[in-house]
C-alpha cells in the first residue's frame, strides 16, 4: 500500500469581514516558506478565489462538498 504524500496547511476563520481580518488569518501560512499548498476555510459563506500568494479561499460547505483532486 502506497502513502499519499501530499501535505497541505489549512486555517480556520468563522468569518473574513474586511481586509485586516484577511491578512491576520493568512499571515501564519506566508511565513512558511515551503510549497506546501495552503487553504484558508472560512465558516459562512465566502466566495471561492486564490490569493496572489496562491491560498485558496473558500466556505466551509465549498470545501466539504468539493471531490478531492487526482
Amino acid at each position: 500500500m502506497e502513502i499519499a504524500r501530499d501535505r497541505y496547511l489549512f486555517q480556520s476563520a468563522y468569518m473574513l469581514p474586511d481586509m485586516a481580518k484577511e491578512k491576520q488569518e493568512t499571515r501564519p501560512m506566508l511565513n512558511v516558506k515551503d510549497a506546501f499548498q495552503k487553504f484558508l476555510i472560512v465558516y459562512n459563506h465566502q466566495k471561492p478565489g486564490v490569493s496572489d500568494e496562491g491560498i485558496i479561499t473558500l466556505s466551509l460547505k465549498d470545501f466539504l462538498l468539493s471531490s478531492p483532486q487526482s
